[in-house]
């Protein structure tokens, strides 16, 4: 009985673990899949009771759309069997119809001694869902991502960053497949010289996003800018990456670039304008306005955008009864334009200017512009002209005619008896215009001149004492028909202002501007002398012309160092075309000013205002280095401010060749003095070396063990007497024979020579352009000289072989080429010698010492002689031997000997 009891009591103990279980948990048969038994959440799930779920089979909890039936589930619960535990999921119905999703967890085990499986089931329902929605999302997402026009790239922004993922819009735009573009890297597309480049990795590790103007490379090498946006995230897995957004905006870039230049081109152009302007919108409301405008109205304007015309020249306008009509003139014009749409010149009005208080006249002129099919004007502008000297002149002279007159008038009854009062008033009259600083002339209606002030005779040298107008005019305008049409327009007083070539009676010439007043009987005549001023414009016009034509560079900066002008002279010296250079900051191009920070210089010179002058060198556009002289000085205005910097260069490349050429002939002749000196002196102690050496070789006998070491004496004794021999020749201190020489003949006996001497893996090639030309020459020395040069040649091709080539030519030397080859050599005739080989070239550091005695490359061959030798000879000659080389690029020698005429030249002794 205990024993019953404790089995149920265990039994009662594992169905409330088995029915507190927070899944459904199934047992069923695995050979059946019969429901054997089923916890309390199973009911919960499906919706039946304990007895229907034991009642029912797989099939009825099941979707019952293949494979979610009851043979589907029997292969699930076999499987399971077979592989020890299964995982998956199946779709069900519960007792209401609603369907819904599970995960089962099948695990056959043991239970009262019988196989069973035992099926944990989850709902998944809401998972899936959120699975669902995940994937369409994604879909959407691949949708976006493949048919947009921007380039999408994902990366992994650690390390290089290399590329995930594309789109195929990036695809086209750097023309890589999307299999070449996976893997790639960052260098791979990007460059380090795109305007933000430096702060796009600091932006993104700060914010996580990032926004740059870069310039990205595609997959031919040609570039392009790119406006990109990046994001960077981390994935499911928690990695890292980062999705970027390019956009290539080269064209629109390269639009705004050219709308910029105009924008500033219009802009220096609208504030440099002499006139003021003015800028309304179509509806009347301020947009702009230049300096000059500033200047004339004294306005701040930089507080009335928006305001009307009336509001901002409310206080600037006289308000006086008398100017009421001129007052409003400028409002008149600007609104007539803006109603008409037509322009209207020449209205004048009389200002006040706001901050002076002072009042000066303007010529005012309104015209409109039209946005595209617009109607009615876009805009409308005022162009205003300070004519206020030029008023107060016409008032001046309108006083004085309105005197004239009424005085006339007041005179003319008592004519005869006012004779003396009329001198008085003509004596004021020409008081008056006398003091005016301009030509003033009256003439009658029948073109006589009446009257002139002192500033016409002053001027011209012409007075009113003349006998007659024509004469004046005749000596004014001494050209027949540029007289007529000059006369034509101041007889007829056609108005405006008119400017004339004017002669005056000393023969000089003046430029006159000239306006015509015309009254009731004739017409006054108005002229300034503008004739400085013509000439100032012109000695600009000339100092600009001399600046593009000097032949050192000139280079004007800002006080920042942005290049504002060159001249042709800095175009030739760098390579460097105008528009490359002009508008950027110093330093750029980067590779002209390689290893010097001219950036530096010019921000010391404007500091401190001192010039500064030095010798650099520069790389010209073609890679060629160059040697320059360059001065920058600060340039000041009348206040003393800096206000430009300008750069004088000068080309001295080849003055600082010569300079080293002459320095290299120097050391060879000091070389050659010293190597004199001491082989003479060895000369002398090798002398009776040899003598005495030869006499005790003749005392001793054939078996005298004393001779091996005597011989071996002698030989060394000789061989020193050679080196001095050769030292000697190369001091041109041993005296040869001269004679007229074939140096084509001299070249193919050496040739000869040469092929003999030579290993066959060396292939010589003789080119003699010349059958006979004749030098004053040591034909031995010669053929010395091109022995050595083909020996030479032979050693540096042995190994691998080569090519000797051999020519000869003639040229005709000026001063400037001679001095450019040797500074001692003199111009004229020579035959030039070349000896080219293709064996393994020379640096520029050995070619400094080739010619130097002992100096070889030869390890353990040679003494090193036989090039010092070569350049003593040619020297002693009076030629020169020049040598170019590049280090695996072969070496050419050429040497220069003087050609002879029909006598050798008395210089040649």
């Amino acid at each position: 009985m205990k024993s019953e009891a404790s089995r149920a009591a265990s039994g009662d103990k594992y169905k409330m673990i088995f029915d507190s279980i927070n899944d459904g948990v199934f047992i069923h048969d695995p050979d059946t899949g019969a429901i054997l038994e089923a916890n309390r959440k199973v009911t919960e799930m499906y919706g039946y009771t304990p007895d229907e779920i034991r009642a029912i089979t797989i099939e009825d909890l099941s979707s019952g759309t293949a494979p979610y039936t009851q043979e589907g589930a029997i292969g699930k619960i076999r499987a399971a069997v077979e592989q020890g535990g299964l995982l998956f999921e199946w779709h069900c119905r519960d007792k209401a119809g609603r369907l819904f999703w599970v995960e089962v967890n099948f695990k056959p085990m043991a239970l009262n001694g019988k196989l069973r499986v035992v099926a944990t089931v989850r709902n998944i329902t809401r998972r899936k869902k959120a699975e669902d929605t995940l994937r369409e999302s994604e879909e959407r997402y691949r949708a976006v991502f493949e048919n947009t026009a921007e380039g999408i790239i994902i990366t992994d922004p650690t390390g290089p960053g290399r590329v995930l993922s594309v789109n195929g819009a990036a695809c086209d735009m750097f023309g890589y497949t999307r299999e070449e573009f996976l893997g790639l890297d960052r260098e791979s597309l990007v460059t380090t010289d795109g305007p933000d480049a430096g702060v796009l990795m600091e932006q993104g590790e700060k914010t996580g996003r990032a926004t740059a103007l870069l310039v990205y490379k595609r997959k031919d090498g040609s570039r392009f800018l790119g406006d990109m946006s990046s994001t960077i995230f981390r994935d499911s897995a928690g990695n890292l990456r980062a999705v970027s957004i390019v956009r290539d905006v080269t064209d629109r870039r390269r639009a705004e670039e050219v709308l910029r230049t105009s924008e500033e081109r219009y802009r220096t152009l609208y504030n440099s304008m002499s006139q003021g302007v003015m800028e309304f919108d179509g509806n009347g409301s301020f947009v702009s306005a230049n300096r000059t405008a500033r200047d004339i109205l004294g306005l701040d304007f930089s507080g009335m955008e928006g305001m009307q015309l009336q509001e901002m020249l409310g206080k600037s306008l006289d308000d006086s009864d008398k100017m009421k009509t001129a007052n409003k003139a400028g409002e008149l014009a600007f609104i007539h334009t803006q109603l008409t749409g037509k322009a209207m010149k020449s209205r004048k009005a009389r200002v006040m200017n706001a901050r002076t208080g002072e009042y000066r006249w303007v010529l005012m002129d309104s015209f409109p512009m039209f946005g595209p099919g617009n109607a009615a004007p876009s805009s409308v502008f005022l162009i205003f002209s300070d004519v206020t000297e030029l008023m107060k002149t016409q008032e001046e002279l309108e006083m004085a005619k309105i005197e004239l007159e009424s005085r006339v008038k007041i005179r003319a009854m008592d004519l005869k008896n006012t004779n003396q009062k009329l001198e008085e008033q003509k004596e004021l009259l020409q008081t008056i215009i006398d003091h005016i600083p301009v030509i003033v002339t009256l003439c009658d209606s029948h073109g006589k001149i009446r009257l002139v002030n002192k500033e016409f005779e002053k001027l011209t040298g012409w007075s009113l004492n003349e006998k007659n107008a024509r004469e004046v005019a005749a000596g004014c305008f001494p050209d027949l028909p540029y007289r007529r049409e000059i006369v034509d327009i101041i007889a007829t007083a056609k108005p405006g202002w008119h400017e004339f070539d004017v002669t005056t009676r000393s023969g000089n010439t003046l430029r006159i501007l000239w306006a015509s007043v015309r009254l009731s009987e004739g017409h006054i005549g108005i002229g300034i002398d503008i004739t400085e001023r013509k000439k100032m414009q012109e000695d600009l016009l000339r100092l600009a012309a001399a600046v593009d034509q000097t032949g050192e560079a000139v280079v004007l900066r800002s006080p920042e160092g942005m290049v504002e002008y060159v001249n042709p002279a800095f175009e030739r010296i760098s390579g460097y075309s105008r528009d490359e250079v002009v508008g950027r900051k110093a330093g750029s191009p980067a590779d002209y000013f390689a290893g010097h920070d001219i950036g530096e210089i010019l921000g010391r010179v404007a500091k401190e205002g001192k010039p500064w002058a030095g010798r650099q060198t520069r790389k010209r556009k073609t890679g060629e280095t160059i040697c320059v002289d360059v001065f920058i000085s600060p340039v000041r205005d009348a206040a003393g401010r800096i206000i430009n910097l300008i750069s004088l260069i000068r080309d001295v490349t080849q003055e600082v060749r010569m300079q080293q050429q002459l320095a290299q002939v120097q050391r060879m002749d000091a070389i050659g003095n010293l190597a004199g000196g001491i082989a003479h002196d060895l000369k002398n102690i090798l002398t009776p070396i040899l003598m005495n050496t030869e006499m005790a070789l003749e005392d001793v006998g054939e078996s005298s063990p004393a001779r091996p070491a005597l011989e071996d004496a002698l030989s060394a004794a000789k061989l020193g007497r050679d080196l001095v021999q050769q030292i000697l020749t190369f001091s041109r201190r041993v005296p040869h024979q001269k004679a007229p020489v074939d140096i084509p003949e001299v070249i193919r006996d050496t040739v000869r020579f040469l092929r003999s001497t030579l290993p066959s893996t060396i292939e010589i090639r003789n080119e003699l352009k010349d059958d006979r030309v004749m030098a004053y020459a040591d034909p031995t020395q010669i053929k010395q000289v091109l022995i050595n040069l083909g020996t030479n040649a032979g050693h540096a091709m042995k190994d691998p072989g080569g090519i000797l080539d051999v020519s000869e030519s003639t040229a005709v030397l000026n001063e400037q080429e001679a001095a450019r080859i040797s500074p001692d050599l003199a111009p004229g005739p020579y035959v030039l010698v070349e000896v080219q080989d293709t064996g393994q070239g020379m640096d520029e550091d050995t070619i400094k010492h080739i010619f130097e005695p002992f100096f070889t490359t030869k390890k353990g061959e040679g003494l090193g002689l036989g090039l010092a030798v070569a350049h003593g000879i040619v020297k002693e000659h009076q030629g020169a031997i020049t040598v170019k080389s590049n280090r695996g690029e072969g070496t050419t020698f050429t040497v220069f000997l003087p050609v002879l005429g029909e006598k050798p030249d008395k210089g040649l002794s």
